[in-house]
Order: C-alpha cells, then sequence, then structure tokens
C-alpha cells in the first residue's frame, strides 16, 4: 500500500510542470517506504535519500524561478521553506549514511507531512496568483 496516494482533487494545482515534480516526489516517497518494506539493503535506502534530496532541490528551483519570473509577492517565505527542507533532508541523508540514525515510519511520515503541507497547502498559496498570470 503507498504511503501517499495521488490524487488529482487533493494535489492538483494546475500548473502542468509543478503537478508532474509533485507526482515525482510522491512516487520517490513511496518507493522508499517499498524500500523499507522488503528490507532492501542500506545502499538502496540511501539511493532513494539521496534522489529525494536531488530531486526536491531542482524541483525548489523550478517553483522559485516560476515565482521570480512572475513576481509572486511571498517569494522570500516561499524559498526559506524550501531551504530548511533541504537542510533536513541533508541532515537525515547524512545521518542515516553515518549510521547515527535508521529511515523508520517516523521519518516516512515526515516526509509525507511535509510533503502534503508542502503542495496542499504552501503552494495552494500562489497557483491562483500564477493562474491569474496565465501559468498553467
Amino acid at each position: 500500500m503507498e504511503l501517499i496516494k495521488w490524487s488529482e482533487e487533493r494535489y492538483m494545482l494546475g500548473i502542468s510542470e509543478v503537478d508532474s515534480q509533485h507526482r515525482r516526489l510522491i512516487d520517490v516517497v513511496n518507493g522508499l517506504q517499498e524500500a523499507l518494506r522488503e528490507g532492501q539493503a542500506k545502499e538502496v535506502v540511501c539511493n532513494f535519500l539521496s534522489v529525494m534530496e536531488e530531486y526536491s532541490r531542482s524541483h525548489f528551483s523550478y517553483e522559485e524561478e516560476l515565482m521570480l519570473t512572475w513576481g509572486y509577492p511571498d517569494y522570500s517565505a516561499k524559498k526559506r521553506l524550501h531551504e530548511s527542507f533541504i537542510r533536513q533532508l541533508e541532515t537525515l541523508s547524512r545521518e542515516y549514511r553515518l549510521g547515527n540514525m535508521t529511515v523508520s515510519m517516523n521519518t516516512l511520515n515526515f516526509l509525507k507531512d511535509w510533503l502534503d503541507h508542502h503542495i496542499v497547502d504552501e503552494n495552494k498559496e500562489y497557483s491562483p496568483y500564477m493562474h491569474g498570470k496565465g501559468v498553467a
């Protein structure tokens, strides 16, 4: 069973590239859950964490560029949220690689909750602004 089930009603912003990237982030979290459930090797889990970190960076960069291009007024606050999440991912990834922590259901729930909040709360704040600028 997937940790996060994609739902257009819940997650769709109507900005095609952002929606596609969100779907990919959800797939990565679900893949990490599957790897843990199957007892995959540490290297596999590390790979999922690296992919999550790299793809999040790329995704946030895309969103930030979109906000800058279209003059979104709350850009700075969104950028700070993105930076905070990346720092948390870096710490999680580093500590796991060093053997100082395990990736557990708590970790997965953190990723799920953060991603859900990012899409449903944070991004749904800026999507009406972007739609008003003709971004789809």
